[in-house]
């Protein structure tokens, strides 16, 4: 069974003038963004092959029949 993002935010790091940061999670997105993302997100995980029991040297090695 191949991976699936169930849900995403976008994490900003953002800088203060005094040179300063902090994290700043986004989760109010527009619907141009949000489709954009989804659409991203989605093609990613369908063209991402896991195998975590695979060493990661071999991964590529593993997944040729997938």
């Amino acid at each position: 069974m191949k991976h699936k993002c169930t849900s995403w935010a976008i994490v900003a790091t953002m800088e203060r003038p005094d040179g300063t940061w902090y994290a700043d999670t986004i989760t109010d997105i527009d619907d141009d963004t949000a489709s954009s993302v989804d659409t991203f997100l989605t093609e990613y995980c369908e063209d991402k092959i896991i195998n975590e029991t695979v060493p990661h040297n071999d991964i590529k090695e593993a997944n040729k029949n997938e």
